[in-house]
């Protein structure tokens, strides 16, 4: 590809560059993994929100109070955190008081297996169609309560505290 274009063969290498890796966006074209999605299952109504952002600590933080479907109410906080050197992501979830339950999938267009374990883990792995791409991502959540695994998600009950960590990469070489 590399050579059309130097030689000025421009209409050849656009023909090589959607070989090699398709058309959808043009020539490397950025792919939406998917979604992740934490659902909080006892959470009737919330007031007080807030969010804040320190640039300094590279956080982002949600906070409110939580009316529960039990009737109960609970403070919670979620402090979000992403570390390239460290090539991984966070989310500390914390609840004052009431147990929390939450459940939490991941939902994508490229295919692959999804596979979720009664140790709190994610994992998708695969490759895309049109160029071969090799990918994986792995979550793992960390929590002192109880992690149950469908086929679909991993449902985290009876807990105060739980951590997600995240981490995804591809066989993709920059040359």
């Amino acid at each position: 590809v590399r050579e059309e274009f130097q030689n000025g063969n421009e209409k050849k290498a656009h023909e090589l560059c959607e070989k090699l890796i398709g058309i959808s966006d043009g020539y490397g074209a950025y792919q939406c993994w998917g979604e992740l999605e934490l659902v909080a299952n006892d959470i009737k109504k919330f007031k007080n929100y807030e969010r804040s952002l320190s640039f300094e600590g590279g956080i982002c933080s949600v906070s409110f109070n939580a009316k529960l479907k039990n009737g109960e109410t609970s403070y919670e906080r979620r402090n979000y955190r992403v570390s390239y050197p460290a090539r991984c992501a966070a989310i500390n979830i914390i609840r004052d008081c009431a147990p929390m339950d939450y459940t939490f999938s991941l939902s994508t267009k490229h295919g692959g297996k999804i596979t979720y374990t009664d140790d709190g883990e994610i994992l998708h792995c695969g490759s895309l169609e049109d160029n071969g791409l090799n990918y994986c991502l792995y979550a793992k959540v960390i929590t002192d309560g109880e992690i149950i695994a469908s086929s679909d998600s991993l449902r985290i009950r009876n807990t105060k505290e739980l951590t997600i960590y995240l981490s995804a990469d591809t066989d993709y070489l920059d040359s």
